[in-house]
């Protein structure tokens, strides 16, 4: 399927952080610069999901505030299904500056006739690398009226497909395709991992 939007999470300050994660820089740009670099070569549109929608105009993607505030990530989920022109929609967060193009063609892939494909990890399921369907958006909005706010509070309601690791971790030999950047060490680890040293 090549009829797929990309709606990613560019939430707002991260308490643990002490910043925006999306503004951290990595090399010579920024980790949602380097997370639109992997998703734009299979989108036929990229959101932008934030509040502070002009903070974010200078990335040239079209810029979404929540349909709801104080809803987490379900709450961008919905705003991304209501705006998307797709019926496909890959949902990401901000912070995963080790996406592979490659990858995320695998998991667009697997869609096939299922409402949404998420990926499992030793941690549990990437809810925020996964891809949902428009049909998803009945269940999540139900999900969010019964005040059921965590990601996988509609998963019964769905058809959907798991991503073992046994099928994905060829395209993870370094084991950082999931990593996120939470906390000031996660970022740290970054730098290394890029080979950098930390300002």
């Amino acid at each position: 399927m090549s009829n797929v939007s990309v709606a990613i999470l560019a939430g707002g300050r991260s308490r643990r952080m002490g910043c925006d994660k999306a503004f951290l820089q990595l090399g010579a740009s920024t980790v949602l610069e380097k997370v639109i670099t992997a998703v734009t070569p299979l989108a036929m549109e990229i959101m932008l999901i934030a509040d502070n929608t002009a903070d974010f105009a200078r990335f040239g993607q079209p810029v979404f505030p929540d349909l709801d505030t104080g809803l987490g990530p379900i709450g961008g989920l919905r705003t991304a299904l209501v705006h998307a022109p797709s019926e496909a929609l890959l949902l990401l967060a901000c912070d995963l500056p080790f996406l592979k193009t490659e990858f995320l063609y695998f998991l667009v892939d697997k869609l096939q006739t299922h409402q949404a494909v998420v990926p499992r990890n030793s941690k549990g399921l990437e809810h925020l690398c996964a891809l949902y369907t428009r049909s998803c958006l009945t269940a999540v909005e139900s999900s969010i009226a019964r005040r059921e706010l965590h990601m996988a509070s509609f998963h019964q309601d769905l058809d959907m497909r798991i991503l073992e690791p046994a099928e994905w971790e060829v395209f993870d030999p370094g084991q950082t395709l999931f990593t996120n950047l939470n906390a000031p060490a996660d970022y740290q680890r970054a730098q290394i991992l890029l080979g950098e040293e930390s300002p």
